[in-house]
């Protein structure tokens, strides 16, 4: 991994945070996300700007979900 410059460090903010308790992060991985959106949210939109490749990806989601 590359570092950043300092010019280009100083652009940025930065948050410092810890896990949460046992019960809060079961209920935060737990909100009931349909498959399909969880796979289009994690898989496609992050990957790419290309609009072709993103209905590529997206075809790809559907074919599997149907």
């Amino acid at each position: 991994m590359k570092d950043l410059k300092h010019s280009t460090e100083q652009r940025f903010g930065g948050l410092d945070f810890d896990y949460p308790e046992e019960d809060l992060e079961v209920e935060i991985v737990a909100k009931g996300v349909q498959a399909e959106a969880a796979c289009s949210m994690t898989m496609v939109t992050p990957l790419t700007d290309d609009p072709d490749m993103r209905d590529t990806l997206s075809a790809a989601v559907q074919t599997f979900f149907g």
